[in-house]
């Protein structure tokens, strides 16, 4: 018999579902069903890893990450200080989700949104 995951992401309880919120939102998860919770790492001054893993753990969820890279941090960039701060927010993105306990990042990780409409430049 094959045992299926379900996921929803967090953002279905509101932009602001952290903080105060986190425990109603995780709580609703977890009564409803569902065995994932996704965690947009979009503001990292927002999120504390340690008290993520500690909530997830309580209702018996797993959290997994989403990431996105915004034109200033773009690992494909020709501009190395864009190219930086892009490998520095994925690093920092690892280690949240490492720290509050979840297998996984999705998303748009090589580049902004909507940039791959071709090659990347050689440079790049």
């Amino acid at each position: 018999m094959i045992t299926r995951k379900t996921a929803i992401h967090a953002a279905v309880w509101g932009p602001r579902w952290f903080g105060a919120e986190l425990d109603r939102t995780l709580e609703s998860a977890a009564r409803i069903g569902y065995d994932h919770v996704a965690v947009p790492l979009r503001r990292f001054e927002d999120i504390d890893p340690p008290a993520l893993d500690r909530a997830f753990r309580a209702q018996g969820l797993v959290p997994l990450n989403t990431c996105g890279l915004s034109p200033d941090t773009d690992v494909g960039s020709a501009d190395a200080d864009a190219r930086g701060r892009g490998v520095a927010r994925l690093r920092t993105a690892i280690a949240f989700a490492r720290d509050m306990g979840s297998p996984q990042i999705n998303g748009v990780l090589y580049g902004p949104l909507g940039k791959a409409g071709g090659p990347p430049a050689p440079d790049a």
